[in-house]
């Protein structure tokens, strides 16, 4: 059970989803827009990978 505040959450949250992509990605399957954006974060597909902010 997450005790932290919950923008911490959020950001956790969106690390994991930025993996998930980057997995997917090396799968070679779908195509997304490069883009997600939530309440206080976005995360991005860059040159490296996805990355959230």
């Amino acid at each position: 059970m997450f005790t932290g505040r919950p923008e911490d959450l959020a950001a956790a949250e969106a690390e994991v989803i930025a993996r998930l992509l980057d997995e997917i990605d090396a799968l070679g399957v779908g195509q997304t827009s490069g883009r997600i954006i939530g309440a206080g974060i976005e995360i991005r597909r860059g040159e490296q990978g996805w990355t959230v902010r």
